[in-house]
């Protein structure tokens, strides 16, 4: 399946679609950013987590998500935290 997000570049505020879910939709703490679960994804999932690090081309604020709670305070760093934990490394300040 492939995703769209939507970035309103004046207001920084990123529309993710189905490209990134809130935290809380796989029963984590609130706050935080996720790439849907695997099963969700018909191309290859660690293909699209990777494709994830150009967001952090973009001054973003907050991040609307469909499934799971919005993030509107330091959505990057946050998203940035879940994928340092994956098997390639991001880095992003």
């Amino acid at each position: 399946m492939a995703t769209t997000a939507f970035l309103l570049e004046d207001d920084r505020t990123l529309i993710a679609g189905d490209t990134l879910e809130g935290s809380d939709r796989r029963g984590l703490p609130p706050g935080y950013l996720v790439p849907p679960a695997e099963q969700f994804n018909d191309d290859s999932h660690a293909a699209a987590e990777r494709n994830l690090v150009k967001l952090f081309d973009y001054e973003i604020d907050a991040v609307l998500v469909h499934h799971g709670t919005s993030v509107h305070e330091d959505p990057l760093e946050k998203l940035n935290d879940w994928l340092l934990d994956r098997e390639w490394t991001l880095t992003y300040s």
